[in-house]
């Protein structure tokens, strides 16, 4: 509870002069949203009797501090996916957080992140990721080659303070990748083509949505950059270059939001030294 005196509340002729501030606690509160500690915060003002002070009062429910989600995917590329997610101290605005997600089907996936989050300075975190994918090449509409790969990518990152639109993260990214099966019509080798390598990461995100799935306004934007300046394979030493992706989602409701449009924009590009290893250059 915050008192405020008459003539700091209001101007002489009795209207509201502290827009400012009061936009400012609306902010507040939509960061404080933003960052999942509570479901629900809801403020007013109230005046004192005879006096000429008025009180601003903070309504806060908190939400659970751990998280499990799970889901199903039905697609005509895997059929179906199950996706599972636990998080424990999900919801906690500092200390040690822990997250594990996984994608059981046929390209399966799981992640570990593993979180601090002080009081002052951006929060720091460690993950790691494996991910096993079959990738199909055709050309000319017949199958010219199948490849099974391993992937493992582990990150130590900051990333943003308390924020409800804007997300960023600055690190350093190791991958490791290797061929698990390759087969094509021209029978090349691929034992060069594993590969290790250790990356400078950033990235960038902007996204005011109404709601994380089927959204009927706002934008979504994506910006990430890695630059890869030193690789563990001898074969592959003195190569320097990076990848570079960009997304934009947007969502314009029409006739009083019963249909929406979705323009979307994806671009990715690699950058520097004109060799790259295989799995930046085809799989990545």
């Amino acid at each position: 509870i915050v008192s405020y005196s008459n003539d700091v509340l209001f101007k002489g002729d009795g209207t509201l002069a502290l827009t400012n501030k009061i936009n400012w606690v609306g902010s507040a509160t939509l960061n404080s949203v933003g960052v999942s500690a509570y479901s629900k915060i809801i403020f007013t003002i109230d005046e004192v009797d005879d006096t000429d002070t008025y009180i601003l009062n903070l309504e806060l429910t908190k939400k659970s501090p751990h998280n499990f989600g799970i889901g199903l995917r039905i697609d005509s590329k895997e059929a179906v996916s199950l996706l599972l997610d636990l998080g424990l101290n999900t919801h906690k605005l500092t200390g040690v957080k822990f997250d594990l997600s996984t994608k059981l089907s046929y390209n399966p996936w799981v992640k570990a992140v593993v979180s601090f989050v002080p009081r002052v300075f951006p929060r720091f975190n460690v993950s790691y990721r494996f991910k096993s994918t079959y990738l199909r090449t055709d050309i000319d509409g017949a199958a010219y080659s199948t490849t099974s790969y391993l992937k493992h990518q582990v990150r130590a990152y900051f990333s943003e303070f308390h924020s409800l639109n804007i997300g960023t993260q600055l690190g350093l990214e190791a991958d490791y990748n290797t061929i698990n099966a390759f087969f094509s019509k021209d029978n090349h080798a691929s034992d060069d083509a594993d590969n290790a390598s250790l990356a400078l990461y950033g990235s960038f995100k902007f996204d005011n949505r109404d709601a994380p799935y089927l959204s009927k306004r706002g934008v979504a934007l994506t910006f990430v950059g890695k630059w890869r300046f030193y690789d563990f394979y001898e074969k592959y030493k003195g190569l320097q270059y990076g990848d570079i992706l960009f997304t934009f989602d947007s969502y314009i409701p029409l006739f009083n939001e019963r249909l929406v449009i979705q323009p979307q924009l994806y671009a990715s590009a690699l950058i520097g030294t004109h060799s790259y290893p295989l799995f930046y250059s085809n799989l990545v």
